[in-house]
């Protein structure tokens, strides 16, 4: 990280923050002009009512004899501050609902950002890991396109402040002659004091030192903690009989007392500390010397009185407002260096072909074409020279042991891949000329790996948040699916206690039944079981199978797996080994064949369906 630090240059670090405010203006509109007015207002209502104040003590000390000047004085005072407020009052409701939701939506956008990904960089652990870092760093120390949000305003502040503040003390240099004149009221006095202002940011720039290692530790060690304590809070819910049986509490904790670095967080404050002592100091020693060069000018009458207090408050305003315009600025250069992670996960190629031929109403044919596959990165093939077809109403069984390319093939299948070598064609045209989105819609799959949402159950099956409830009734009982009794709210029953606390815990065989019914919902034309019973018992496996072949009589299905109680159910069978497809055929026909890959498979698992090859 240190490397990239000092790659980092200013423009760069320009032109990076540039671009995360342009993401911040598409990902929240209304924020940066909100801001900019809010900021103004802030920075401008004290030096208006500074300099509003000083015409009314000057017309008082000047002891005029009309009113009508004081009352114009009060009324415009009264005016600019009803405007203001009335402005704030509208603007700071938005922005603390924006502010408070920053962190959500970068959340959100993050999210949003790895789901329009291709799916082979999902998969990709130098992706997730990289997403993995980002997300940790943005919570742990705020660091990201987040910080962006939190150090715009300041940095709006400190600059209306700044040219404010210099508006209102020109009157202080081009008064005219003083009525007593000495070395104060000559103009080397006031060139001494505006050397100290410029003195001032390189005062704030050393202090930026001490924030500088501050931040450096907390980046270290901080997405470590928070990983850590996230983990150690998933793992006491997830973990609890372990945790019991195992009487593992005491280590546990001493892990996360180890983990938290107290010491280290102890040196983090103590550096944020003297550097506000520094910025603190500046400032006073600054104000003083303001106070008393503009007082004792004030004094040999140099300045009314009411104008004196005026340029001591934009003296104030002006040392207050280099401060902090220094802090947001070497902020947003410390923040630059986690930017170019953030875009370079932003920047991730999307290659994958879209494609613009519509579907047709028609008994749709799939076929594979010598088709062959690595994955990225990967020196081995995953599937050599695969070819076969399967059309509409067909049932078909893609059988073979672990890791012999059954899964990858629903990955190309469903156009999550591409394939390496060869293609896939349906209805004879390839894959990739149709449109994405309708010739995923021929699919229904269950993965191995499926997902429960915390939401309802009804919302799982439908994988909306509203849905037909015959429908989604009708697909959980085709799926075979049996209402435990923790489930009292029928459809409506939420499911995990991620979002809810009232949420239901399913069992495997259970969830599996759901994910199940969810492809059943989908009515596509195309089902895709991969390995979708692994968590059942083989009786409830066969049953699951049995009731998908009844009501999918119309439709194909495409059963994968390594135990083989779907084959009875399948008009072919391919057998795959090694990531080839070495038979083919029906149940009958590969179970005759002595030697072969099938009746191997089929013998060694012959003791869960009662029979074997030669019994």
């Amino acid at each position: 990280m240190e490397n990239e630090k000092n790659k980092i240059s200013w423009m760069r670090a320009f032109r990076l923050n540039l671009r995360g405010y342009k993401i911040i203006a598409k990902m929240e509109p209304a924020f940066l002009p909100l801001q900019t007015l809010d900021s103004a207002i802030i920075a401008l209502a004290p030096l208006v009512n500074l300099y509003m104040s000083a015409l009314i003590i000057n017309a008082l000390a000047a002891g005029i004899s009309e009113l009508s000047e004081i009352f114009l004085y009060v009324g415009l005072a009264v005016a600019f501050n009803f405007a203001f407020a009335a402005t704030q009052s509208l603007t700071q409701k938005k922005l603390t609902v924006i502010m408070n939701q920053a962190w959500r939506k970068n959340g959100i956008f993050m999210a949003e950002q790895f789901m329009e990904l291709d799916f082979e960089q999902i998969e990709k652990s130098e992706v997730n890991a990289a997403l993995a870092d980002i997300n940790a760093k943005s919570m742990a120390t705020g660091a990201g396109l987040v910080a962006l949000l939190f150090n715009y305003g300041p940095l709006v502040q400190a600059s209306v402040g700044i040219v404010a503040a210099l508006a209102l003390l020109s009157g202080a240099i081009l008064v005219g002659a003083p009525a007593a004149a000495n070395f104060l009221t000559t103009g080397w006095a006031t060139a001494i004091l505006a050397t100290l202002f410029v003195f001032l940011p390189f005062v704030s720039v050393y202090r930026q030192k001490y924030i500088r290692r501050a931040n450096d530790i907390i980046n270290a060690i901080g997405p470590d903690v928070n990983n850590a304590f996230g983990y150690y809070g998933e793992y006491i819910k997830d973990a609890a009989k372990d945790i019991r049986i195992f009487t593992q509490q005491s280590v546990i904790n001493e892990i996360a007392v180890k983990r938290s670095s107290t010491h280290i967080w102890q040196k983090f404050f103590h550096l944020i500390s003297r550097e506000e002592g520094i910025t603190t100091l500046a400032n006073d020693l600054l104000a003083c010397a303001a106070y008393l060069l503009i007082g004792l000018r004030a004094l040999w009458g140099m300045y009314a009185i009411g104008s004196a207090v005026a340029y001591i408050g934009a003296a104030r305003g002006l040392s207050s407002g280099i401060s902090g315009f220094v802090n947001s600025v070497i902020r947003l250069k410390t923040n630059a260096d986690f930017l170019p992670q953030v875009f370079e996960y932003l920047d991730l190629p999307k290659t994958k072909r879209l494609g613009t031929m519509h579907l047709k109403d028609c008994e749709h044919v799939v076929e594979f074409h010598d088709v062959s596959f690595k994955y990225p990165g990967a020196e081995k093939y995953a599937l050599r020279n695969l070819s076969f077809k399967f059309h509409m109403g067909q049932k078909l069984a893609i059988v073979g042991q672990n890791g012999s390319g059954k899964t990858t093939t629903i990955k190309l299948l469903c156009r999550l891949y591409e394939p390496t070598e060869g293609r896939i064609t349906l209805d004879g045209i390839d894959a990739c000329e149709y449109d994405y989105d309708e010739y995923l819609s021929l699919f229904s799959a269950v993965f191995q790996d499926f997902a429960t949402f915390g939401f309802t159950l009804g919302q799982n099956v439908a994988c909306a948040e509203k849905y037909d409830e015959t429908r989604a009734k009708k697909a959980l009982a085709d799926a075979g699916f049996e209402y435990p009794p923790s489930i009292t709210q029928d459809l409506e029953t939420p499911l995990l206690k991620d979002l809810s606390k009232e949420g239901v815990n399913l069992s495997g065989g259970e969830s599996q039944k759901v994910a199940i019914a969810r492809a059943l919902y989908k009515d596509a034309p195309f089902i895709l079981l991969d390995e979708p019973t692994a968590a059942l018992d083989p009786e409830s496996e066969f049953d699951v199978y049995f009731r998908i072949n009844k009501i999918s009589a119309a439709k194909s299905v495409v059963y994968i797996s390594h135990r083989l109680a779907s084959c009875r159910f399948c008009n072919d069978i391919i057998v795959f080994d090694e990531g080839r497809l070495v038979q083919n055929g029906s149940h009958e026909e590969l179970l005759a064949r002595e030697g072969g890959k099938y009746r191997e498979l089929w013998n060694a698992q012959a003791q869960y369906y009662g029979e074997s090859a030669s019994g």
